[in-house]
C-alpha cells in the first residue's frame, strides 16, 4: 500500500502537509522524554537511527521505560489529540477507530511479547500487533471514525488540506532574508516568511492571496518566477527563472524549474527544467530530466484508479498524478501517466503507461522490454548523485539499498523485468 515510496524509508517518515507522520507524532511523546520507538521492516531499523539519532530508535529492546505508548502514526488525530492523550491515562488503556489501534499506553514487557515472533522483513499488520496486544488491554474507548492514511494514494490530497493549516502556525511575516524591491507581493504581506541568506530576485510574484508562502533559510528565488500560497520552500533549495510553483511542499536544497502544481518533492532532489507537474509525490534524490511531465487528468474527466497490490482502486480523484519513489531517474521527454507507481531506483525512458517496479530500467518505448537495474548500478548512480550535494551514503543506507533489491525480487520477476544486461546498439 505504501511501497513506491516506503522502500528506504519507513512509513511514518512519509510527508504530509509541511510534516512527516514522525513529526506529527512526536507531539504525542511522553513527558518523561523516552525515545519514540518506529515499528518498522528489519532491513530499515539501523538507516531510521542513524536519521534520527537518540529522538527515535527503531530497536524495541532498547526501551528502558516500564510504560510505553504505542502509536499508530498512520491516523491524523491533530484537532482531537488533546482529548485522545487525556483518556490515556494508566496502562492497559487504549483508544480504538473502527476497531483499529489509535494509541495504547502497555507495559514495556507486554509490548515485547508482543512484537516477539513477528515477521517486520515486509512490515508489520496493524490487526497482527493489535491481536498480539489484545491480553494486555483492559479498556478500550471508540474514538468513532478518525481520518487515515490509507494508502500512499492519500498523501497528495491529505497535503492539500493540511498544507494551508500548517503554514499559518509557522509563517510569521519575517523577512529575514534580501526582497527585492521589484518583487511583486500580492495580498496580505504577514502571510510571507524569508529565512535568512535567502534571497527572492527582481520580477518574482508572491502571490499570498490563497495561502501563506514559507520560504527557508538559504535558498534563491530567481527573477520572473511565480510563487503562489500555499506553498514552502526549504532551506537550501532553488526555484528557476520563469517557474510557477503552486499549492505545494519543496523539500530542502532542492532545484525546481517549470510548473509545479500541488506536489510534494521530498527533498534533496531535481526537476531543474521545462515540464509539468501536478498532484504528484516525489520522493528524495530523483532527478527528472529535462521536458519530464506527469499527467495529472484523464481525457475523460473521470476518477483514477490506481493497482494497490492486486487490486485496482478508484481513488476517487479527478486530479492525481504518479508516486515517484525515492532515488528514480528520468530522461529527457519522459511523460508520465497518472495514478502510476515509479519504484524507487528505477530509471524510466519515453511515456510511462504501466507501474514500474522498482529497481527496473523502463526501456519499453526504445525497446520493448522493462530491465532490471543491477544493485551496484544502483549504488554506484546514488554515490554519484549525493556526492553533488556533498554527501556520502553511510554503511546503514547500502546496507538498506542491497536488502530492499532483493526483498522487491519477487516484484520484478512478475512483472517479466528481464535480468540482462540493458544498452543501446
Amino acid at each position: 500500500m505504501f511501497g513506491p515510496l516506503a522502500l528506504i524509508r519507513s512509513v511514518p517518515e512519509l510527508r504530509v502537509g509541511t510534516s512527516t507522520l514522525l513529526e506529527r507524532a512526536e507531539r504525542m511523546r511522553p513527558e518523561d522524554g523516552a525515545p519514540i520507538v518506529v515499528i518498522t521492516r528489519d532491513h530499515l531499523r539501523d538507516l531510521i537511527e542513524e536519521r534520527h539519532g537518540s529522538t527515535f530508535s527503531a530497536d524495541p529492546d532498547s526501551i528502558e521505560s516500564e510504560r510505553v505508548l504505542v502509536v499508530d502514526a498512520t491516523f491524523l488525530v491533530d484537532e482531537r489529540l488533546p482529548g485522545i492523550l487525556g483518556s490515556i491515562d494508566s496502562v492497559g488503556k487504549a483508544v480504538l477507530s473502527e476497531g483499529s489501534l489509535v494509541v495504547a499506553l502497555v507495559g514495556r514487557e507486554q509490548l515485547l511479547r508482543s512484537l516477539d515472533g513477528l515477521d517486520a522483513s515486509r512490515g508489520l499488520d496493524r490487526m497482527e500487533v493489535l491481536r498480539h496486544l489484545s491480553p494486555s488491554l483492559r479498556e478500550r474507548l471508540d474514538a468513532g471514525r478518525l481520518r487515515r492514511l490509507g494508502s500512499a494514494w492519500d498523501l497528495i490530497p491529505l497535503t492539500e488540506e493540511l498544507l494551508q493549516r500548517d503554514l499559518e502556525r509557522i509563517v510569521d511575516g519575517q523577512i529575514l532574508g534580501e526582497l527585492d524591491e521589484g518583487v511583486r507581493v500580492i495580498g496580505d504581506p504577514t502571510k510571507l516568511h524569508l529565512g535568512r541568506g535567502s534571497e527572492v530576485e527582481p520580477f518574482v510574484t508572491l502571490d499570498l492571496r490563497k495561502g501563506p508562502v514559507y520560504i527557508g533559510e538559504d535558498s534563491t528565488v530567481m527573477s520572473h518566477s511565480r510563487i503562489s500560497g500555499p506553498c514552502f520552500i526549504g532551506r537550501g533549495s532553488v526555484v528557476f527563472p520563469g517557474s510557477h510553483i503552486s499549492s505545494s511542499y519543496i523539500g530542502e536544497v532542492s532545484r525546481v524549474g517549470g510548473e509545479v502544481e500541488g506536489s510534494v518533492i521530498a527533498g534533496y532532489s531535481n526537476k531543474r527544467h521545462h515540464g509539468y507537474l501536478g498532484h504528484t509525490y516525489v520522493g528524495e534524490w530523483v532527478n527528472l530530466g529535462a521536458g519530464t511531465t506527469v499527467s495529472n487528468l484523464k481525457n475523460t474527466y473521470g476518477t483514477v484508479r490506481v493497482r494497490v497490490g492486486d487490486t485496482v482502486v478508484d481513488t476517487g480523484r479527478t486530479f492525481l498524478g504518479p508516486l515517484i519513489g525515492d532515488h528514480v531517474k528520468s530522461a529527457i521527454g519522459t511523460l508520465v501517466f497518472s495514478g502510476k507507481a515509479i519504484g524507487a531506483f528505477s530509471h524510466i525512458y519515453g511515456t510511462v503507461t504501466d507501474d514500474v517496479p522498482p529497481f527496473t530500467i523502463h526501456a519499453r518505448p526504445l525497446v520493448g522490454e522493462l530491465y532490471e537495474l543491477t544493485l551496484e548500478s544502483a549504488l554506484e548512480t546514488a554515490r554519484r548523485m549525493m556526492s553533488r550535494r556533498g554527501v556520502s551514503p553511510s554503511p546503514a543506507f547500502e546496507r538498506a539499498v542491497r536488502a530492499a533489491f532483493e526483498l522487491t525480487a519477487e516484484e520484478r520477476r512478475a512483472a517479466g523485468v528481464k535480468r540482462e544486461r540493458f544498452g543501446f546498439t
